[in-house]
């Protein structure tokens, strides 16, 4: 666990240092907490560890004089964003397993457990590209999988759409502090994601974009994901990093086949050369999928399914189940009023259903 005055002065060094991990790192192994870090003035050891004359140092001393980390820290909460370090239990694991993961990670919206599959690509899609970025997106969608990628023009955009239209969730991951949408034209979207799924960045809100940090957050989207999908990326591009970023994180590839003559179907088509998988439809995907996410997907599929086509009588019994786990019988009859007979027939069925068991200790959800 971390305290929020742990938070706070990461979050204010983070601002004030204008996000330089190597700076935060050396600091941090230096004095062991962010706190021991702010009440230190002596950081020019960190110049003499990365051999270089630093102008970062003196801003860091001269920001701690002026502002104040409380104030930084109601200003970010304000806006309704949350700061998750890596010591807190909801920080992802997964995030926690690659070489160099974020100190911490600011989030506004809701983050899932769902397995997630990662969509990139080119900027600039041909119009085969369009179409299948829109079908892909769509099937993953609908299969109960979450979309993640970096809300970039192109392929990003169109695989977020693409969620959002289908009422799922989605995740971006961006290059910018999460009030400082990139490109412009993403503004609205990103609010939609915000609302139906959640924004994710290193960087602190404010946090303007900057060429190298977008390389960076491609390691927090193939991160998060269980696979990641290429679907036109010419042979020098930000897709083919995030996908050798995945091939080291020992991410599933999948590749959208393209034509020959098309100089945006390089990179995919050499990843399936190289043995990433062919992907024409959802189907490819869930074929490599793990036995653990195929039953977190079947079963999220089944109890979404059940869930369409319950009576309000049903509904009712299955809320006051979820309300109070190994709930007796007896007290299910009391508190909800339908009778003894109607009770145990609408039991019987959820249970038929796979939504609730029971036995002597009471009814629980599945």
């Amino acid at each position: 666990m971390i305290s929020e005055s742990e938070k706070i002065y990461y979050h204010f060094l983070n601002v004030i240092s204008e996000s330089n991990f190597a700076i935060l790192s050396i600091l941090k192994k230096r004095y062991g907490s962010w706190e021991n870090i702010w009440k230190s003035n002596n950081y020019e050891f960190v110049r003499e560890e990365l051999k270089t004359r630093l102008k970062t140092i003196p801003l860091i001393q001269e920001r701690k004089r002026k502002l104040d980390p409380e104030k930084v820290w109601e200003r970010m909460k304000k806006q309704g964003i949350e700061l998750i370090m890596e010591e807190e239990e909801n920080y992802p694991l997964s995030l926690k397993e690659i070489f160099n993961p974020p100190f911490g990670i600011y989030k506004l919206g809701e983050f899932d457990d769902k397995p997630k599959i990662a969509i990139v690509g080119t900027r600039k899609l041909t119009e085969y590209g369009k179409r299948a970025t829109k079908k892909l997106a769509t099937e993953i969608s609908q299969s109960g999988m979450t979309i993640i990628s970096g809300l970039a023009s192109g392929v990003d955009t169109i695989a977020h759409q693409s969620a959002i239209e289908q009422g799922a969730k989605t995740i971006a991951v961006l290059g910018s502090g999460i009030n400082q949408i990139f490109p412009p034209e993403n503004v609205g979207l990103a609010k939609k994601i915000s609302n139906q799924g959640c924004l994710i960045s290193e960087y602190p809100p404010e946090t303007i974009p900057a060429r190298h940090q977008f390389p960076a957050r491609n390691r927090i989207v193939s991160a998060l994901s269980i696979g990641v999908l290429i679907v036109e990326a010419p042979e020098r591009s930000g897709a083919l990093i995030t996908a050798n970023i995945a091939i080291d994180q020992n991410k599933e590839i999948f590749a959208l086949p393209g034509s020959i003559f098309n100089q945006k179907s390089i990179g995919p088509n050499d990843l399936i050369k190289q043995g990433a998988k062919l992907v024409s439809s959802v189907d490819d995907i869930l074929e490599e999928l793990s036995d653990r996410d195929r039953m977190t997907l079947s079963s999220e599929k089944n109890s979404k399914s059940n869930l369409e086509n319950l009576s309000a009588d049903e509904i009712l019994v299955l809320k006051t189940i979820r309300e109070s786990e190994n709930i007796s019988m007896d007290k299910i009859i009391e508190k909800c009023g339908l009778g003894t007979q109607k009770t145990i027939e609408i039991l019987t069925i959820l249970e038929l259903k796979n939504l609730v068991s029971g036995g002597k200790d009471g009814y629980w959800i599945l």
